[in-house]
Protein backbone atom coordinates (compact mmCIF):
# COMPACT_ATOMS: atom_id res chain seq x y z
CA UNK A 1 0.00 0.00 0.00
CA UNK A 2 2.99 2.27 0.93
CA UNK A 3 4.65 1.91 -2.43
CA UNK A 4 1.69 2.18 -5.23
CA UNK A 5 -1.06 4.05 -3.29
CA UNK A 6 -4.48 3.34 -3.64
CA UNK A 7 -7.94 5.76 -4.77
CA UNK A 8 -9.78 3.01 -2.99
CA UNK A 9 -9.60 0.44 0.32
CA UNK A 10 -11.84 -2.08 1.45
CA UNK A 11 -11.12 -3.50 4.86
CA UNK A 12 -12.15 -4.70 8.16
CA UNK A 13 -12.52 -2.28 10.55
CA UNK A 14 -9.60 -3.31 12.62
CA UNK A 15 -7.45 -2.30 9.71
CA UNK A 16 -8.98 1.03 9.54
CA UNK A 17 -8.58 1.47 13.03
CA UNK A 18 -5.14 0.88 13.14
CA UNK A 19 -4.48 3.98 10.30
CA UNK A 20 -6.15 6.10 12.44
CA UNK A 21 -3.90 5.47 15.51
CA UNK A 22 -0.96 5.76 13.61
CA UNK A 23 -2.05 8.88 12.19
CA UNK A 24 -3.04 10.36 15.37
CA UNK A 25 0.27 8.82 16.83
CA UNK A 26 1.82 10.97 14.37
CA UNK A 27 0.20 14.44 15.50
CA UNK A 28 0.68 13.50 19.19
CA UNK A 29 4.30 13.39 18.06
CA UNK A 30 4.25 17.27 16.52
CA UNK A 31 5.10 19.96 18.03
CA UNK A 32 2.72 21.68 20.63
CA UNK A 33 1.72 24.42 18.12
CA UNK A 34 1.36 22.59 15.12
CA UNK A 35 -0.41 19.58 17.21
CA UNK A 36 -2.91 21.99 18.36
CA UNK A 37 -4.02 23.60 15.11
CA UNK A 38 -3.93 20.58 13.74
CA UNK A 39 -6.58 19.58 16.32
CA UNK A 40 -8.56 22.38 15.72
CA UNK A 41 -8.86 21.41 12.17
CA UNK A 42 -10.07 18.13 13.10
CA UNK A 43 -12.22 19.09 15.11
CA UNK A 44 -14.37 21.75 13.20
CA UNK A 45 -14.02 19.46 10.25
CA UNK A 46 -15.67 16.59 12.31
CA UNK A 47 -18.74 19.34 13.14
CA UNK A 48 -19.00 20.67 9.97
CA UNK A 49 -18.86 17.29 8.53
CA UNK A 50 -21.94 16.22 11.27
CA UNK A 51 -23.97 19.06 10.57
CA UNK A 52 -23.80 18.18 6.60
CA UNK A 53 -24.68 14.83 7.26
CA UNK A 54 -27.90 16.12 8.87
CA UNK A 55 -28.67 18.92 6.54
CA UNK A 56 -28.16 16.23 3.77
CA UNK A 57 -30.58 13.89 5.73
CA UNK A 58 -27.71 11.07 6.04
CA UNK A 59 -27.09 11.59 9.92
CA UNK A 60 -27.85 8.19 12.02
CA UNK A 61 -28.96 10.83 14.82
CA UNK A 62 -31.90 12.14 13.17
CA UNK A 63 -33.13 8.34 11.87
CA UNK A 64 -36.31 7.96 13.51
CA UNK A 65 -37.06 11.69 13.82
CA UNK A 66 -36.20 15.03 11.63
CA UNK A 67 -34.98 17.82 13.81
CA UNK A 68 -37.23 20.69 14.37
CA UNK A 69 -36.99 23.16 11.89
CA UNK A 70 -35.22 25.83 14.80
CA UNK A 71 -32.25 23.04 14.97
CA UNK A 72 -32.15 22.35 11.14
CA UNK A 73 -31.15 25.85 10.84
CA UNK A 74 -29.08 25.82 13.61
CA UNK A 75 -26.93 23.08 11.56
CA UNK A 76 -27.10 24.90 8.21
CA UNK A 77 -25.76 27.94 10.36
CA UNK A 78 -22.61 25.89 11.86
CA UNK A 79 -22.60 24.29 7.36
CA UNK A 80 -22.16 27.73 6.14
CA UNK A 81 -19.93 28.93 9.24
CA UNK A 82 -17.21 25.87 9.20
CA UNK A 83 -17.18 25.36 5.57
CA UNK A 84 -14.21 27.76 4.96
CA UNK A 85 -12.55 26.22 7.57
CA UNK A 86 -13.00 22.38 6.82
CA UNK A 87 -11.67 23.77 3.10
CA UNK A 88 -8.72 25.14 4.49
CA UNK A 89 -7.86 21.62 6.87
CA UNK A 90 -8.60 19.91 3.67
CA UNK A 91 -5.68 21.10 1.52
CA UNK A 92 -3.77 22.10 5.01
CA UNK A 93 -4.65 18.38 6.88
CA UNK A 94 -6.26 16.01 5.26
CA UNK A 95 -4.33 16.02 2.29
CA UNK A 96 -1.11 15.71 3.99
CA UNK A 97 -2.86 12.63 5.84
CA UNK A 98 -3.99 10.64 2.48
CA UNK A 99 -0.45 11.17 1.28
CA UNK A 100 0.89 9.70 4.67
CA UNK A 101 -1.53 6.76 4.22
CA UNK A 102 -1.68 6.27 0.27
CA UNK A 103 -5.18 6.55 -0.18
CA UNK A 104 -6.97 8.78 -2.03
CA UNK A 105 -10.50 8.80 -1.94
CA UNK A 106 -12.04 6.36 -0.10
CA UNK A 107 -12.29 3.67 2.33
CA UNK A 108 -14.59 1.55 2.78
CA UNK A 109 -15.53 -0.59 6.44
CA UNK A 110 -17.41 -3.83 6.31
CA UNK A 111 -17.45 -7.06 8.49
CA UNK A 112 -18.41 -5.51 11.62
CA UNK A 113 -18.90 -2.36 13.31
CA UNK A 114 -16.41 0.97 13.27
CA UNK A 115 -16.28 2.82 15.98
CA UNK A 116 -17.88 6.25 15.81
CA UNK A 117 -13.90 8.31 15.93
CA UNK A 118 -11.94 6.50 13.15
CA UNK A 119 -15.71 6.66 11.05
CA UNK A 120 -15.95 10.20 11.40
CA UNK A 121 -12.20 10.68 10.46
Amino acid sequence: LNAHGSDFIIAVPLVIENLYKKVMQTIKKMPAARRSLVGFFLKASQVYINATRVIQGVSLKYVLEAPSPLRMLAYWFVHLLLKPIHMLANKLVYKKIRDQIKIARTIVSGGGGLREDPEDF
